[in-house]
């Protein structure tokens, strides 16, 4: 049969699919769209959560570095407390130093350990400027001069040496004198780190006795002593300039060159 115009099949019972392939089309569109919109906010929630565990490892490090250096710096604090020097334990060592301990002694003993110093120191002096200005001439006579020269160059020698034991004993005394006066301890870190420790009102008021009573005029003593000793170093040897003593000329022998004449 024939038909005119546009032929429409009708089938009862196809799908509907078959009758609109363009519906499928658009359905399959909207599927894929669907499957990427998800699959980018799975994403995107991936990359979020890494973003998170990231932050959350880096925090934990920090809090780790941050927890192990206050653990080495408390480390160090104590370690540099127990081996920083302390006010009282100075002074004991310096009332058991054989020499520094001197100066601690009343001004009667104090003054009569260093004329023994100073007669010992002028024993060696003595027998040193013989050398220079012999106390006999060639002839076997006694020059008066030289023995004056002996005594007073001697003399300023050993006053010297004196000084350098008043000034050895003088340094140690400064430095406990120093650890009594300061109201705070000092303490260094081996990590280059530096504290400060006020002392308490009871320790401030203890050492400011014993930095009174004992270091202050120790002190001062020794200072008296050091000034007295190169004061007599120098006059002494003044007088040994103006004792016009005659040094000891050592003739040097002609070499015998071996020829005739």
């Amino acid at each position: 049969m024939m038909l005119h115009g546009p032929a429409v099949l009708h089938f009862h019972g196809a799908p509907a699919a078959l009758l609109h392939p363009g519906r499928r089309f658009v359905g399959r569109q909207r599927t894929s769209a669907f499957a990427a919109k998800c699959s980018w906010a799975a994403l995107g929630v991936a990359c979020r959560v890494g973003r998170l565990r990231c932050y959350a490892e880096r925090r934990s490090a920090e809090a780790l570095r941050s927890k192990v250096a206050k653990v080495v710096a408390k480390k160090d604090l104590k370690s540099a407390q127990r081996d920083a020097p302390d006010a009282i334990a100075e002074f004991q060592a310096l009332q058991k130093d054989p020499l520094a301990s001197w100066s601690l002694l009343d001004e009667g003993e104090f003054q009569n350990r260093v004329l023994s110093v100073l007669v010992v120191a002028c024993v060696p002096c003595f027998i040193l400027t013989a050398k220079v200005f012999p106390v006999t001439g060639d002839e076997g006579k006694v020059i008066l001069q030289n023995v004056l020269a002996d005594l007073t160059f001697g003399s300023s020698l050993a006053a010297l040496l004196v000084t350098v034991v008043l000034l050895r004993i003088g340094h140690r005394q400064l430095e406990v004198n120093q650890f009594l006066r300061q109201r705070a301890n000092f303490f260094e870190t081996s990590g280059g780190g530096y504290y400060f420790q006020k002392k308490t009102e009871a320790n401030e008021r203890r050492d400011s006795l014993i930095h009174r009573y004992e270091t202050a005029p120790s002190v001062a003593k020794v200072r008296r002593y050091v000034l007295s000793t190169l004061l007599f170093a120098a006059g002494s040897g003044l007088a040994g300039f103006a004792s016009g003593g005659e040094m000891k000329i050592v003739e040097e022998e002609e070499e015998d060159d071996g020829g005739l004449g």
